[in-house]
């Protein structure tokens, strides 16, 4: 009898010792802790942090519907969602604004879990405050903007100096020229770097709202082999073409789209300086999920352009659209930044996959159009570009057949 009561003492004593710890824990915790009873709502406990943090007193809380809290009602707004959250037995809300009794804001990482203490259930909401966090966030986000608008602002500065310096020093040279044919050269010339400038405006105009495509009926499969045979012309680079018949037409802008194209091949032209084989394939892709993500719901065509060159570290890929990152010695990188912004222009998605040493696809996906092309005017006669022979009767209407690997 006497052992049991020592036995009884010691695990009295055990319990308190723990309580105590907890209590401890419970009360010096930097995060706010609200205990809840999960059959009621009741309000059963909360931490001095808590109490700090929101401006409540003890008392407010205590024995109080949580809903009733006005604090929380964007959680808990009445029984029925409190109820509906017990069943989850595990939410998080991992930016939570909340209101405090003086109407400053704060945001929170809210986090609550359902336990069994005994006979009953409880809820332990663990509130983290994160707003100097946030707010350090959004001052590193800012920086990184304004770093980004620098290394923009001195790569225009330095590519448009160049170019005048250029164009300053040959017209100059045209001047003092005796020899009206050598004048004549240089005059050309600098109409060349002149003609180069406005190339690299014409890049630069897709950052902004002059930028914004003229979006019309196009047959994608004609446009990628025109595009592609022009870029690869005299050189030492093939292409096979994987363009099923049934490929539906795009809704875009013909002559950014085919900068794009272009860009790309070009890069992949550069990538296989000993000469390759480019495969240039595409699909229709349907999209329809409850909840989009960078691509509305809605019918596709994604083009995928493959090269068997050097590739690209895995360390770049994330920089590879930045303005002004690039990997060349000559090249100013305003390339796959422009890219990129068409494809962001026409709603639109561009990806790479690369590995070193393996080869690089760049995946296109652009809008399918919902109309059928127009029919084409052309004068009377047979004319051929590129891969297409067309044949205008004295109408004007034309007869198009399209040349097949």
């Amino acid at each position: 009898m006497e052992n049991a009561l020592i036995e009884l003492d010691e695990t009295t004593k055990a319990l308190q010792a723990s309580e105590l710890r907890y209590r401890r824990l419970f009360e010096s915790a930097r995060d706010g802790i609200l205990i809840l009873n999960a059959q009621t709502g009741h309000i059963m406990d909360v931490n001095p942090f808590l109490i700090e943090l929101l401006g409540y007193s003890h008392e407010q809380f205590m024995n109080k519907f949580v809903w009733d809290i006005g604090v929380f009602k964007d959680v808990f707004s009445n029984r029925e969602k409190f109820l509906e959250l017990k069943e989850k037995k595990y939410i998080r809300y991992e930016d939570l604004p909340l209101e405090t009794v003086d109407g400053r804001q704060v945001a929170v990482e809210f986090v609550s879990n359902v336990y069994q203490e005994g006979n009953q259930s409880v809820i332990q909401c663990n509130i983290r405050d994160i707003t100097e966090n946030k707010k350090l966030m959004e001052i590193s986000q800012r920086n990184q903007k304004l770093e980004s608008l620098g290394v923009l602002a001195g790569g225009i500065a330095h590519d448009f100096n160049n170019l005048m310096q250029s164009i300053y020093g040959l017209m100059e040279m045209a001047l003092l020229e005796s020899d009206p044919a050598k004048a004549r050269q240089n005059l050309g010339q600098a109409i060349d770097t002149i003609d180069r400038a406005r190339a690299l405006t014409g890049q630069l105009i897709t950052f902004a709202k002059g930028g914004a495509p003229l979006k019309k009926t196009t047959s994608i499969s004609r446009l990628v082999r025109e595009t592609v045979q022009f870029a690869l012309s005299g050189s030492n680079v093939s292409c096979r073409y994987e363009l099923p018949h049934d490929l539906w037409m795009g809704n875009i802008d013909n002559g950014q789209i085919s900068q794009v194209i272009d860009n790309i091949v070009f890069n992949a032209r550069q990538a296989m300086s000993d000469g390759g084989n480019i495969t240039i394939s595409a699909r229709n892709i349907h999209i329809d999920r409850e909840t989009p993500g960078i691509l509305s719901n809605g019918n596709y065509v994604k083009i995928s352009i493959h090269d068997c060159g050097i590739g690209m570290p895995q360390a770049i890929l994330p920089r590879i659209f930045d303005p002004f990152f690039t990997t060349k010695t000559k090249g100013h990188g305003l390339g796959l930044a422009t890219c990129q912004s068409i494809i962001a222009r026409h709603h639109g998605e561009i990806e790479v996959e690369s590995v070193h040493g393996q080869g690089s696809t760049f995946h296109i996906v652009l809008p399918a159009s919902s109309e059928k092309p127009g029919i084409s005017v052309v004068e009377p006669g047979i004319h051929q570009t590129n891969n297409t022979i067309t044949i205008g009767n004295q109408k004007g209407v034309s007869v198009a057949f399209i040349i097949t690997d």
